[in-house]
């Protein structure tokens, strides 16, 4: 990406590689997604840079164990027969996930029922929207949670009623959650997430009715639901991807990818235009040619540059918001970035994390704190500081 005055182009070039995969990573993807020779090669590589996936599978806590059933898949597409003690890893692991498929769409088949009976216009996002709608097979994509978009805020507590007698209960976020959103816990540990808007970071906003004016008719669980258009859910896999810790599983490469496979006509116009109006612009730029270049996703070539071009013009609050997606904790995209940098980078580093922009700050703190923009500037390198010397006992303000 070309720089503008003051930001170095391989600053932000390192800031969007720390939110994509790493090469040992990418190497995994591409042996459980790229099809044919390419397939098997990819397998070969993949084994040369992990090694021991037995490992990888069963001990791994960041979630690379969700791709084993689909390691599993391809091998058996590639015509390749594993080593025998991964084979039984694999095995168990893909019949773990259909048992737990089965048990997921009872869950998703219970709430959706309730709700349309109740006549609760809700749009359902990821889960079994992309499981029973991208993928081959439900349970080739672990899905740990149910998702729902509440078309009116005042109906989000109408929703909680509607599920309270199936066993679900408020329970504290793992997330820093916005007031218009709910996260509950189905009877059996399930969470179900009720929000309002579509992104949980303030940074990224799509107007809901937008939404709902394109949105697509779906059978989920044998039951008729309304789930986003192909396009925002394609902007929502990768927003959602850039600014939470969940990144690190790569659940969002195998969502893209499979859903860029099942629509090749996607509306890549619109796609574009609501990344631009959403602040999602230098998101598009990091991840698309990803996707195209590393795992060979069918993305048309001017859509690539239209992209570039938007993340080159994108506004500065667009990469504070991508810092503070790397800087998501349980990620350690922060570390790995500074890491990578060299010493006149990682002072520029941090330039951005002590002195983001000021739009950045309002939306941070809200409008009580921003209006102390002058403080904020001077309290924020104490702060940094103070965490530092304290190792982590600091505790910032409260957000609003």
């Amino acid at each position: 990406m070309r720089a503008r005055a003051g930001e170095p182009s391989a600053l932000l070039g390192a800031l969007v590689a720390a939110v994509l995969p790493t090469p040992d990573e990418t190497s995994l993807a591409r042996a459980c997604l790229a099809t044919g020779d390419a397939g098997r090669q990819a397998w070969a590589v993949c084994q040369e840079r992990f090694g021991d996936l037995i490992r990888v599978f069963r001990e791994d806590s960041r979630g690379l164990k969700r791709w084993a059933p689909l390691l599993q898949d391809a091998l058996r597409r590639h015509e390749v027969v594993p080593p025998p003690a991964l084979a039984t890893v694999l095995r168990a692991a893909a019949f773990q996930e259909e048992l737990r498929t089965r048990e997921y769409q009872r869950i998703v088949r219970e709430v959706l029922s309730r709700l349309q009976a109740a006549e609760v216009p809700v749009l359902v996002l990821k889960g079994p929207a992309l499981a029973e709608r991208v993928y081959p097979r439900p349970a080739l994509r672990h899905s740990h949670d149910l998702e729902l978009l509440v078309r009116q805020p005042h109906d989000l507590d109408r929703v909680v009623n509607l599920l309270v007698p199936l066993g679900a209960r408020p329970m504290p976020p793992t997330w820093p959650a916005p007031a218009d959103a709910v996260l509950l816990q189905h009877a059996t540990g399930l969470p179900i997430g009720l929000c309002t808007r579509l992104f949980r970071t303030p940074h990224y906003h799509i107007p809901t009715e937008a939404l709902w004016a394109r949105r697509s008719a779906a059978t989920l669980a044998g039951v008729p639901a309304q789930a986003l258009a192909p396009d925002d859910t394609l902007l929502h896999i990768l927003g959602h991807a850039a600014s939470s810790p969940a990144r690190a599983s790569l659940q969002w490469v195998a969502d893209a990818w499979f859903l860029l496979h099942r629509h090749p006509d996607l509306d890549w116009g619109r796609l574009v235009r609501t990344a631009r109006e959403g602040r999602l612009g230098l998101t598009l730029a990091a991840m698309l040619p990803y996707l195209a270049g590393e795992l060979g996703a069918s993305i048309p070539g001017e859509v690539l540059t239209r992209v570039r071009r938007a993340g080159e013009a994108a506004p500065r609050i667009e990469r504070d918001a991508l810092l503070a997606g790397v800087r998501a904790p349980g990620d350690g995209g922060l570390r790995r970035l500074f890491r990578a940098a060299s010493p006149r980078e990682r002072l520029g580093l941090l330039f951005w994390l002590l002195g983001p922009s000021p739009e950045y700050l309002r939306q941070v703190y809200g409008p009580r704190l921003a209006a102390l923009l002058p403080l904020l500037y001077a309290y924020r390198p104490i702060a940094y500081a103070a965490r530092l010397l304290g190792r982590g006992r600091f505790r910032p303000l409260r957000r609003s």
